[in-house]
């Protein structure tokens, strides 16, 4: 698995050190990127069949066999993602942009910080509110 995460990871952290041929060719991969792209694939496959055969594995593949809980790992995923990409690209900017302080961008941030840890404590009612009357 860390392989995996390393193949996926290098060219995303050194793709700026290792610039591609002239700046107006479309975006073909490299020799290089190809081979760690077929590393991070090479590994992730090994990581699939080996839990298919464990006896105990970490993720049980058996989880993904109903559509309804692949469909809810899928959004869950995608949500993080999306999450993640925003709390990264959203400072960035305040700064790069904007000229905020890396103070100034974290003192931004607070009110939806607060407003999303005070959302998360309500969220756990939901399924009691939501209950149908017998």
């Amino acid at each position: 698995m860390p392989a995996a995460i390393r193949a996926y990871d290098y060219p995303l952290s050194q793709g700026s050190r290792h610039p591609r041929t002239p700046p107006t060719a479309p975006s073909v991969p490299t020799g290089a990127s190809r081979t760690r792209a077929i590393a991070y694939y090479g590994a992730l496959a090994a990581l699939v069949l080996r839990e298919r055969s464990a006896r105990t594995p970490l993720m049980p593949l058996r989880l993904f066999a109903e559509l309804g809980r692949s469909s809810a790992y899928l959004g869950r995923f995608l949500m993080m993602g999306s999450g993640m990409a925003y709390f990264f690209l959203m400072p960035t900017a305040m700064q790069n942009v904007f000229g905020f302080t890396s103070l100034a961008a974290a003192v931004g941030f607070l009110p939806l910080t607060i407003t999303q840890f005070v959302i998360s404590l309500g969220v756990s009612r939901l399924p009691r509110l939501s209950r149908r009357p017998s």
